[in-house]
């Protein structure tokens, strides 16, 4: 099973978690979703989305 990590700008990541979440009538496994600003560094966002998917059961294959 793959698994999905959205890095979205503000709230557009837990949106579309939820709009999915919705049209499937469940939250698929290993889907999960992480927010960012603009003001974010982006070598802070690393460590925080690899400590993201160390404790969610995301199996990660590739990074787009």
């Amino acid at each position: 099973m793959i698994g999905i990590l959205v890095i979205a700008h503000d709230t557009l990541g837990d949106s579309f978690v939820r709009a999915v979440t919705h049209v499937l009538g469940t939250r698929p496994p290993q889907f999960e979703a992480m927010s960012v600003k603009g003001t974010d560094d982006p070598l802070d966002l690393v460590p925080a989305a690899r400590a993201l998917l160390e404790n969610t059961p995301l199996t990660p294959t590739e990074i787009v």
